[in-house]
């Protein structure tokens, strides 16, 4: 098993919602859906085997700000119903195109909603929720509001699990390794950073600032602080369980599947919304990296990972 380390929590702070997803295409949700890809199994196993250790049961599933619907595909078939959230309907719509099913053969059932109406949106009734999730969403979310929900939702001794797949870190085994992650990071702080929302540097430092319940409630009980859970992985450091690979595994990635892969960012989007003339030329700030990144390592294809986060709440016992 992959060592889990902590990160401290520094002070909170509000992100506003991103005004990228909300608005996407069909064909916007349906390339999303086919690039942004699956999480490390290992991630998944983390999160469920939590939940079983700590009294979660296995019975509904809600993911929240679900998009097309890839991590609840993976987690539905461990439990008996599912439900997906999302405020886009585009992203909606394309979940249902792509469909998914439990483990009770039932299909995933999917609504239009933001985090901060659950109740109304996702049609469950309070006190039903084992296991509440959201896969790189949070950082978009209202976290007063979407914390009084999950406590009306989520039951008594079930789990809410936040993660996110984070910044990108280049393998040692590639060639200029430094050079390369000097450019990645460069690309991430300069390039993009000027189109960064609050919520997308929230998600790069591994949600450490994200709004936690006791943050936005002094009242709030229903999630103690004392069972509260943080981990990260692979920030600059091999942290699968043998110390030569990343927590999660690493992949070798053409660089045109890395320009796919980029190119769903939304500050890349939104890089190509202020550069229209510059938007999928050879100027593209996705272009021009992947044309740096060769030109560095003189591969077309470099062994890379994502970091990792995972924040994860269980709801008071009555």
């Amino acid at each position: 098993m992959a060592t889990a380390k902590t990160i401290p929590t520094t002070s909170a702070t509000a992100p506003q919602k991103d005004p990228t997803f909300r608005v996407y295409t069909s064909s916007q949700a349906a390339t999303y859906a086919q690039n942004r890809g699956a999480y490390p199994k290992e991630l998944y196993d983390f999160i469920l085997r939590r939940h079983a250790e700590t009294g979660g049961q296995f019975n509904q599933l809600l993911d929240v700000g679900c998009g097309p619907g890839n991590a609840i595909r993976d987690l539905a078939p461990h439990f008996d119903a599912a439900t997906g959230c999302d405020p886009g309907h585009e992203m909606i719509a394309t979940a249902a195109q792509l469909g998914g099913s439990t483990r009770s053969g039932g299909a995933i059932t999917w609504r239009v909603s933001s985090a901060e109406e659950l109740r109304q949106a996702s049609g469950l009734p309070d006190a039903s929720v084992d296991l509440l999730s959201a896969a790189t969403a949070a950082h978009w979310f209202d976290m007063g509001p979407f914390w009084r929900e999950a406590a009306a939702l989520v039951k008594p001794g079930g789990s809410v699990a936040l993660f996110a797949k984070t910044r990108m870190y280049s393998h040692p085994e590639n060639p200029a390794r430094e050079a390369v992650q000097q450019i990645l990071d460069d690309y991430e702080k300069n390039v993009i950073g000027p189109h960064m929302m609050p919520g997308n540097w929230v998600l790069r430092r591994f949600f450490a600032d994200l709004e936690l319940p006791w943050q936005t409630d002094a009242a709030q009980t229903a999630f103690a602080e004392a069972k509260f859970e943080r981990y990260k992985w692979n920030d600059y450091s091999l942290d699968g369980p043998d110390g030569k690979d990343f927590f999660g595994g690493s992949e070798v990635v053409p660089l045109e599947r890395l320009y796919d892969l980029l190119s769903t960012a939304a500050p890349a989007t939104r890089w190509r919304e202020a550069h229209p003339e510059d938007a999928e030329t050879e100027r593209d700030c996705v272009r021009a990296l992947t044309t740096r990144l060769k030109e560095v390592s003189g591969k077309d294809q470099l062994r890379l990972t994502q970091g990792l986060a995972l924040l994860f709440f269980k709801k008071a016992e009555r």
